[in-house]
């Protein structure tokens, strides 16, 4: 069912400045809300069962949508010309569509662990491999990732654009890494260092629920935040040339070699 002609109240100067804001850390925490943008990633959020607080789309978006949207009806709507998408988004080629969020709670009982993989990443910095370490915990089926305070915002829009959509289901939390580490250790699960020197992931079991621990893209790992690792593990190097690999690519090496074992 194709929504009728009518479209809704257009995008206002003041409303645009405000999602503008929202490119920024400190629009984000004071508004509480972030900025997604294009249909597969806004189409992503709706299905993971996430609430708009507020759509804004062309007129050739909203002539897309059905009648009844799958959002409910505290969301607000707006319509936008091109060069209004321009105003508001992120993007260097302003999307369709653009949609804001409420950002997710912190989290309470850090003992807690679900069951499965975690990421922990310790100050990467670089959003783009934020996100691209996102998107692959969503394809390996990671329960969830972990980022300490001096790491990217996950939910500026560049961390956002990067996950393809994956951060709608991907828990992803922000804290400090060594009470983080101090509790998990009180309670017996495992979290395992990544560095150059190691046990070979394929030597290795994972445990039912783990988490490993990847650090900055030039310092690595922190010396406070490895020294509290259960264990210390390694993708071996083969060719002598290469000093390091990139955050995300060891992210991904990790998630495949693990979910072989397990």
């Amino acid at each position: 069912m194709e929504r009728d002609s009518g479209l809704p109240a257009p995008l206002s100067k003041r409303l645009a400045k405000d999602l503008r804001a929202l490119h920024a850390k400190k629009g984000r925490l004071s508004a509480g809300q972030f900025l997604v943008e294009t249909p597969k990633a806004v189409q992503s959020f709706l299905e993971s069962g996430w609430e708009p607080v507020t759509v804004v789309g062309t007129p050739d978006w909203w002539a897309t949508v059905p009648t009844q949207p799958s959002w409910g009806p505290r969301t607000a709507a707006f319509v936008a010309t091109g060069s209004g998408m321009a105003e508001a988004s992120a993007l260097e080629t302003p999307s369709s569509v653009m949609a804001v969020f409420t950002l997710p709670q912190e989290p309470k009982n850090l003992g807690d662990l679900p069951r499965g993989i975690h990421l922990v990443l310790d100050g990467v910095r670089d959003p783009g491999n934020l996100g691209t370490i996102v998107r692959l915990a969503d394809w390996f089926g990671a329960a969830g990732v972990w980022i300490s305070e001096d790491s990217a915002d996950a939910f500026q829009p560049k961390a956002v654009q990067a996950s393809m959509g994956s951060l709608a289901r991907v828990p992803v939390k922000r804290l400090s890494l060594e009470p983080l580490l101090r509790t998990w250790r009180n309670a017996g699960i495992q979290f395992w260092a990544t560095d150059m020197e190691g046990t070979p992931l394929a030597q290795t079991q994972a445990p039912e629920t783990l988490a490993v621990v990847l650090g900055n893209e030039g310092r690595g790992l922190s010396p406070e935040v490895r020294a509290l690792c259960t264990a210390v593990v390694t993708i071996p190097r083969v060719s002598p040339g290469a000093e390091s690999l990139n955050v995300a690519n060891a992210a991904g090496i990790v998630l495949y070699e693990l979910r072989r074992t397990v």
